[in-house]
């Protein structure tokens, strides 16, 4: 098994490393990757980034809640269309020496999506910017998964075909699942999609086989009636080969797998219940199964697996326990301090590296010194950083103007005058002539 470092090695060293977990938005690693020279070494990107679903989801800060999932903001999937956003989709149009067919693609939405879905223009200039930077780190031999649903499949479809190739569109996955909201004037919603891509036509691909599946036994023995010398079951193929020997298909071998996976015939790969013993918290939260098909079906042992939006860590969970390699990466240090590091030493035994978080009062300069850069960063970090202390703090990240306010959370008590609410300021104070980070929890 593939395991983490032997040493605490949390800094705020963003250089390319392997098995290990990172702070910090994927696109600012990537770049950090991107001007060491790195590129070409993943064998496989799965991700399950925001769907533009326009919710706010949860975190499983104990004894946290909000009004969408009975916990704080982890992440917002809305999207404002704003100064920044139009600053990135000129710069994506004008770049066609960088961004190539999404150039285009994104030139010809423009119109039609300013007027009519503004937040689906922020959603997919943000997803083009990540996508093309995914592009350049996978091997010739690799492959991608984005893990999509109806709120913004159709056109991540045309923005992965402008990016990696219409040709390289190898499947077009339904995963179909039990969960699902029963609506009075729709069908339920009970599946979501995931588009495989690869970068060539020269790809890793271990083909997933499935039970044969027969409705009664009788229908099972008119089709399986053989047994070969070693009493195994098989069929023949009706049309012979050019040998003229009609091909065997084994009972015990199954059939090649489908592009439906659905419960009803695999129990193991549905959405995970409020009592899963995998449950983390998220409402997001996939299931470890799911990742293992992905992750053993397009890589090969030690092979390097990749997720830019990793959440509480199934990716990286379904990796280690294959014999991959791993990186992980997220905007919330709670979910990389919080959950996935413990999930890794809780259910594997393995301490892994994290980079990108402070440690000391040195790597908050460090980080504080990057404001320019990513003004954001610091003030998640500082927010999210009071959790570990019993407050259950985390960031606010709703773009635009804070009033002051970088963080909300709630005390695990109520106080004698029944105020339970904490709001965070983060700030800069002088002292002796230096700048130093300070962080206020008031309620």
């Amino acid at each position: 098994m593939i395991g983490g470092g032997t040493k605490d090695m949390t800094t705020l060293n963003l250089d390319y490393k392997e098995n290990a977990a990172y702070f910090g938005d994927c696109k600012e690693i990537m770049e950090a990757w991107k001007e060491q020279g790195v590129q070409g070494i993943i064998d496989l990107i799965y991700l399950d980034p925001p769907f533009n679903s326009k919710r706010n989801y949860g975190s499983p800060t104990a004894k946290a809640k909000s009004n969408d999932s009975g916990s704080m903001i982890a992440f917002t999937d809305m999207w404002t269309y704003d100064a920044a956003t139009v600053e990135r989709v000129d710069r994506i149009i004008s770049e066609s020496y960088r961004y190539g067919e999404t150039s285009k693609l994104i030139a010809g939405l423009r119109p039609y999506l300013r007027d009519n879905d503004p937040g689906m223009l922020v959603y997919l200039s943000y997803m083009a910017e990540r996508l093309h930077l995914m592009h350049s780190f996978l091997k010739e031999t690799g492959s991608i998964y984005l893990h999509c649903d109806p709120s913004a499949n159709y056109y991540l479809r045309l923005l992965m075909d402008s990016i990696f190739g219409a040709k390289n569109c190898r499947n077009e996955i339904v995963w179909h699942y039990s969960s699902g909201h029963s609506p009075k004037v729709d069908f339920k919603r009970k599946h979501d999609t995931i588009l495989r891509y690869t970068k060539t036509d020269k790809f890793t691909f271990n083909q997933p086989r499935m039970p044969y599946f027969f409705r009664t036994e009788a229908e099972k023995d008119r089709e399986f009636k053989y047994h070969d010398k070693d009493g195994r079951l098989y069929r023949e193929n009706r049309i012979r080969g050019k040998d003229g020997q009609m091909k065997r298909f084994y009972w015990d071998d199954g059939t090649p797998r489908d592009t439906v996976w659905t419960y009803l015939r695999e129990k193991e790969i549905n959405s995970l219940s409020s009592t899963s013993s995998e449950r983390e918290g998220y409402p997001t939260q996939k299931p470890l199964a799911l990742l293992d098909r992905i992750i053993r079906a397009s890589t090969n042992e030690v092979d390097v697996v990749f997720d830019p939006f990793c959440g509480c860590g199934t990716a990286v969970h379904s990796a280690i326990n294959n014999n991959r390699r791993y990186i992980g990466a997220d905007i919330s240090v709670f979910s990389i301090e919080e959950v996935i590091k413990k999930r890794i030493k809780r259910e594997l035994g393995i301490d892994i590296d994290v980079f990108g978080i402070p440690v000391n009062f040195e790597g908050a300069k460090l980080l504080a010194a990057e404001k320019d850069k990513n003004k954001k960063k610091f003030e998640v970090w500082a927010a999210q950083a009071m959790t570990p202390g019993g407050f259950g703090i985390l960031p606010k990240l709703k773009p635009g103007g804070d009033g002051g306010i970088d963080g909300y959370g709630w005390l695990y008590k109520k106080t004698d005058y029944k105020e339970d609410e904490v709001i965070v300021q983060v700030q800069k104070r002088r002292f002796r002539h230096q700048r130093r980070p300070l962080v206020y929890a008031h309620h």
